[in-house]
């Protein structure tokens, strides 16, 4: 199943069991969620031709006319896991010298090794970016900064851009 074209796809996430006979999907659930006896549906919605069953707000199987099933996360856990990794990298990065090429809140520290303010890097052409945190930047430089940098910017928090 191709959730792009899919009604109801707004619903859904990444899939994590392709679709199957209900005989094999049933098995295969029930190890993928660790549930060894019956899998507790929340709720149910029926959309076009599938119908969709909610397992808590984590998980969504979908049933279509061709018995066939497929699980997916649901939207909402896709976009929460999509968080949480960027989290994930961001907590893998390191000092740098380097100056920031991509857009965003930078943790910062002094030369000393002690954090400072963050800073704000903002795209200002295609090409270049610009410190706006502190005073005025010469043309031609992205920051009068003499610190040191965090590789990556803070990633965005849920629900904003």
């Amino acid at each position: 199943m191709n959730n792009t074209i899919l009604p109801g796809a707004e619903l859904l996430g990444k899939q994590l069991i392709l679709a199957l006979p209900e005989s094999k999907f049933v098995s295969t659930l029930r190890r993928h969620l660790d549930e060894p006896e019956d899998v507790p549906i929340a709720h149910t919605r029926i959309i076009a031709d599938r119908v969709f069953h909610f397992i808590g707000s984590t998980h969504v199987v979908v049933e279509s006319g061709a018995d066939l099933w497929a699980l997916y996360e649901s939207a909402e856990q896709t976009a929460w896991n999509t968080h949480l990794g960027a989290w994930a990298d961001f907590a893998r990065g390191h000092w740098t010298d380097r100056i920031p090429t991509v857009p965003g809140t930078y943790p910062v520290r002094d030369r000393h090794g002690v954090r400072t303010a963050d800073h704000v890097v903002v795209r200002v052409s295609a090409t270049a970016v610009k410190d706006t945190s502190g005073g005025f930047v010469p043309a031609g430089r992205v920051t009068t900064w003499a610190g040191q940098w965090w590789s990556l910017p803070y990633p965005p928090l849920p629900g904003c851009v």
